[in-house]
């Protein structure tokens, strides 16, 4: 698969969509001009400072990391050109009893909650966790996302579902997500000092 050097847009989540699960579902967008600043940060956690960390583990998970490895990928994120965009869905809100029996449509959702906060004004590749292994789930999902978007007809966006260990912006994008659950379930501003100076757009649904 061929992805062309565009802008890009990398979608995680964080939380669960059970309704008896967590209080809050995150997914969050990290859009990067600049990819090769994401693949520094993780290529020097792998090579330097957290080396013996991360030696036997393909993919940086937050929840699964040591908080000085955490902090040290959003202090760096922080420093780059990136902007972050939030969805956030508290579930005691959530009266529609399609959404709360179709995890999917839920899913989709609280993806075109986030599609509506963002404004593209060049090309870009859309990479979001692959959290859907059905051919029809994806291409529903795609559809509903675009229409969501606001952009220019002459921009191109392509929309890839990775596996995250195959990704780097998705491993850093797990680790913002992380960080806004951590604000919202546990009122725990901990982590998400660590990225003041980013430019965030946040919506709680």
């Amino acid at each position: 698969m061929n992805i062309n050097n565009n802008h890009y847009l990398f979608i995680d989540e964080s939380g669960d969509l059970g309704i008896r699960g967590s209080k809050y579902l995150i997914l969050a967008g990290l859009f990067v001009e600049d990819r090769k600043s994401i693949d520094k940060i993780l290529k020097n956690a792998r090579r330097n400072k957290f080396k013996k960390e991360l030696s036997k583990t393909r993919e940086i998970k937050a929840s699964s990391s040591s908080t000085n490895l955490v902090e040290y990928l959003l202090k760096n994120v922080n420093k780059t050109n990136s902007k972050i965009f939030c969805s956030v869905l508290d579930k005691n809100s959530l009266k529609n009893p399609i959404l709360i029996n179709d995890k999917h449509l839920l899913y989709n959702h609280v993806a075109g909650n986030l599609a509506e906060q963002i404004v593209l004004k060049d090309d870009t590749n859309v990479i979001i966790d692959k959290s859907k292994s059905k051919k029809v789930h994806i291409e529903e999902f795609d559809r509903y996302f675009l229409n969501k978007l606001s952009y220019a007809d002459n921009i191109n966006i392509d929309i890839y579902h990775y596996l995250s260990h195959l990704n780097n912006g998705l491993q850093i994008v797990d680790v913002i997500a992380w960080a806004f659950y951590q604000h919202y379930e546990y009122n725990n501003d901990y982590y998400t000092k660590f990225i003041t100076n980013l430019k965030k757009s946040i919506s709680i649904i």
